[in-house]
């Protein structure tokens, strides 16, 4: 018991695709170590931390951490952990390294998602009546099986016409459009301007 191991090994052992977080744990035997994590050079704190205690014959054997994280939307380069001021080595995807990039993470989990059917379809975010809308209407009304959604803001003067004529519809850049978005098997636009591109996933036809 609290004795420092001559080096450490931390595992990213999951990820929520919705929440943009990933899970990091590690084995310890003290409880009280200080870890800092770093991404793009930035310090990162846990969401969530939990310890879980072992114990052998009646002892401590050793803890292990468990740390939800954030990873940030605008995160591009690099994630580091360190221990009370140690390099940490992460081992993720069964192989080891001294720091890892965040789209590795990014793409490994999403490749892992259960892929949905269905279909996500929009013009504009603040305007309809253009292709996606007249081919959403086409697949409501001759290929009914087929699960689609429309996305839209809420405040274009399209949507309560859409509404009322049934369309599904989310509003753009809501927690139910990423959600939606990160999930759809086809993304379909007229437009494919950068504030959609960014929620898309390389798994997704566009």
């Amino acid at each position: 018991k609290n004795e420092k191991p001559p080096f450490q090994i931390a595992y990213i052992e999951d990820y929520d695709p919705y929440k943009e977080q990933i899970l990091i744990t590690y084995y310890t035997g003290d409880d009280k170590d200080i870890e800092s994590i770093r991404i793009d050079n930035e310090i990162i704190y846990a969401d969530y931390e939990k310890i879980v205690k072992y114990d052998f014959l009646d002892r401590v054997f050793c803890y292990q951490k468990r740390l939800w994280v954030h990873i940030p939307k605008n995160a591009k380069d690099r994630l580091d952990f360190t221990i009370d001021k140690e390099q940490v080595r992460i081992t993720f995807n069964g192989k080891k390294y001294q720091s890892l990039f965040i789209q590795d993470i990014r793409k490994e989990f999403q490749k892992r998602l259960p892929k949905s059917n269905i279909w996500l379809l929009m013009d504009r975010d603040y305007e309809a009546d253009d292709n996606a809308e007249h081919l959403y209407r086409h697949i409501m009304q001759n290929h009914p099986e087929q699960e689609i959604v429309f996305a839209l803001r809420k405040e274009s003067s399209d949507w309560k016409r859409l509404e009322k004529e049934g369309f599904n519809l989310v509003e753009f850049g809501s927690y139910e459009f990423e959600r939606i978005a990160k999930k759809a098997s086809k993304v379909i636009s007229s437009h494919s301007d950068d504030y959609l591109m960014k929620y898309i996933t390389p798994r997704q036809q566009f």
